[in-house]
């Protein structure tokens, strides 16, 4: 055990809000120390955005899980703070469409501007230092881990969520929450691919399109998204795909509407086949939607509509099944069997329950000196920079400790 005095922070956890947490807690003079478990911190920093770092969102707040507790933090810490807290370290910032990234849009800028303040604010990192317990003893804390022991006056347990194990979401943070008396909820994966019916996606993928996704769960919806859609060999992936993730049950299906920017209903869009019919009378059924979709999603469509695909021309397909193509060009279901699970989902859905902490400061309200911040926490966002900027708010604010 360290023969110094206890730190005033001992972070646990080298990732977004743990590395704001180190920062912030040091400009105010604290002594910290983070122990991260992998071999380097802000792994998953680095792989955010495809390595551009959407770190914040200007736009509508949205969040799930406690999302009220969200919005208090962003009253609590305007989006101009964080800002704030980026320049100050050095980071400039750019614009694209209410999303917010480095100035050089490179995440590895992003993790620079941190490793650099915790270097100008003699912060002592030590990496491969997995945790093994948590002890609360009288007025401070003990923590034991694989480089030794150490006390703190206050400990952040921000060791991230399930998601990703491979950049070093493992979840032992739920058990020493759970061991403190606070209420783990449910976990699940969030923005994570989908597995799907084998048939429906049959010959696609690879493909990508723009579209307007429903998912449905005994015929209600669930969650309804538009945006790119991606195909792959078992599924689908895409941000539109992917946000549908955490709202996953059995019996869910996928309703995509493949021409809504151009067509509303059903309706509308028989009234253009007609028009097609006499043009493309000689063609195969597929061209019924050229120019609209690719040919192998219009003939996906076109086989889910009843059509045999087997020579017919398009002069030969009656009003009935031109209306039935319509239906399934605007209706086109897709069984959905699963998630990928946590290995590919980017952010945990379910966790501790953020009413059990305070949000001004992310400190437990059961236990003084106890603080969580990030992923650990029932709150995830969209995609956009959402949970990026949730974990950097709960960091800063937890490292303030109310000194603001």
């Amino acid at each position: 055990m360290s023969e110094n005095k206890p730190w005033d922070l001992i972070v646990i956890g080298g990732g977004a809000a743990g590395l704001a947490a180190a920062v912030s807690a040091a400009e105010f003079g604290d002594r910290v120390l983070i122990l991260e478990a992998q071999d380097r911190v802000g792994k998953k920093i680095l792989a955010s955005g495809n390595g551009r770092c959407n770190l914040m969102n200007s736009g509508e707040l949205k969040y799930y899980g406690d999302s009220l507790f969200a919005s208090r933090v962003f009253e609590i810490l305007t989006r101009d703070q964080i800002r704030n807290f980026w320049f100050r370290h050095g980071l400039s910032l750019s614009n694209e469409n209410e999303r917010v990234y480095p100035g050089t849009f490179q995440a590895q800028s992003v993790l620079l501007s941190l490793k650099t303040a915790l270097y100008l604010h003699s912060v002592d990192v030590r990496c491969s230092s997995s945790v093994h317990q948590i002890e609360k003893i009288s007025n401070k804390f003990r923590v034991y881990h694989d480089s030794g022991i150490d006390d703190a006056l206050r400990v952040l347990v921000a060791s991230g969520g399930a998601a990703q194990p491979r950049l070093g979401g493992s979840g032992d943070g739920y058990e020493w929450l759970r061991k403190f008396g606070h209420t783990i909820h449910p976990l699940s994966p969030s923005l994570v691919p989908l597995i799907t019916d084998q048939k429906a996606v049959s010959g696609l993928s690879g493909i990508r399109v723009r579209c307007r996704v429903r998912l449905l769960v005994d015929g209600t919806e669930k969650h309804f998204e538009k945006g790119e859609l991606l195909f792959t060999d078992n599924g689908v992936s895409g941000i539109c795909a992917m946000q549908l993730g955490r709202f996953f049950s059995q019996g869910a299906v996928l309703e995509i509407h493949f021409l809504h920017r151009w067509f509303e209903r059903p309706d509308d869009v028989i009234q253009e086949l007609r028009r097609r019919q006499k043009i493309f009378s000689c063609m195969s059924p597929e061209y019924l939607l050229n120019g609209y979709l690719l040919p192998k999603v219009s003939f996906a469509v076109c086989k889910q509509a009843g059509l045999a695909m087997r020579g017919e021309k398009i002069t030969d397909l009656s009003d009935e099944m031109l209306l039935a193509v319509a239906e399934a060009a605007c209706k086109y279901k897709i069984p959905v069997l699963g998630t990928k699970g946590f290995n590919e989902a980017q952010v945990t859905a379910g966790g501790a329950d953020p009413e059990e902490f305070f949000p001004d400061t992310f400190e437990s309200r059961l236990c003084h000196g106890l603080f969580a911040a990030g992923e650990i926490l029932d709150v995830d966002g969209d995609c956009g920079g959402f949970n990026l900027m949730f974990a950097f708010a709960g960091g800063i604010l937890a490292g303030c400790n109310g000194r603001r």
